[in-house]
């Protein structure tokens, strides 16, 4: 799944044409716009997480690049990603705890059921219980990468496009 944003009409330039980001690499840059920006009314912004053809005006478009332009030379974006950067990589650190946490019930489980190839899915309730409550423990929003040129990428599209739809 990924976000395609597609100009209205005849954009000035390429870059004004189509802008593409997975939902990995989107998620953080919407979030950024909305929340840093302040160009996408509150109404609005249901419309930035999914791929459903949200309609942005030229207006708005334009609005957002003058914004992201702002905060990039003023050093934001940059301070944005290194912040950005510092709490994945914590969160990483934490995950990887709880996928040793997994790994070690897992070992246990098959020990004692004397089974080496048995999947979580095929444990009895209460280990398929315990491995599904250390599994949510996960924070996914670790894997969401944030990063200065994909603001500098969307802010030329946005500056050069007629519009777009998130679709």
């Amino acid at each position: 799944m990924g976000f395609d944003l597609q100009s209205w009409g005849k954009a000035k330039s390429e870059a004004g044409d189509y802008f593409q980001n997975n939902v990995w690499w989107w998620r953080p840059l919407a979030q950024y716009v909305i929340e840093q920006t302040k160009c996408v009314e509150k109404f609005d912004e249901e419309g930035w997480s999914y791929n459903d053809n949200h309609l942005v005006p030229k207006e708005t478009a334009r609005a957002i690049a003058k914004q992201l332009r702002y905060l990039i030379k003023s050093g934001h974006t940059k301070k944005y990603a290194m912040a950005w950067d510092i709490k994945n990589k914590q969160m990483e650190e934490a995950n990887k705890k709880v996928r040793e946490e997994l790994e070690e019930h897992c070992k246990s489980v098959k020990a004692r059921l004397k089974k080496p190839n048995l999947a979580p899915n095929d444990f009895p309730k209460a280990d398929s219980d315990k491995w599904e409550k250390i599994y949510n423990k996960i924070n996914f929003d670790a894997y969401y990468p944030f990063s200065v040129q994909n603001v500098k990428d969307f802010a030329k599209f946005c500056e050069e496009c007629e519009g777009f739809t998130i679709g």
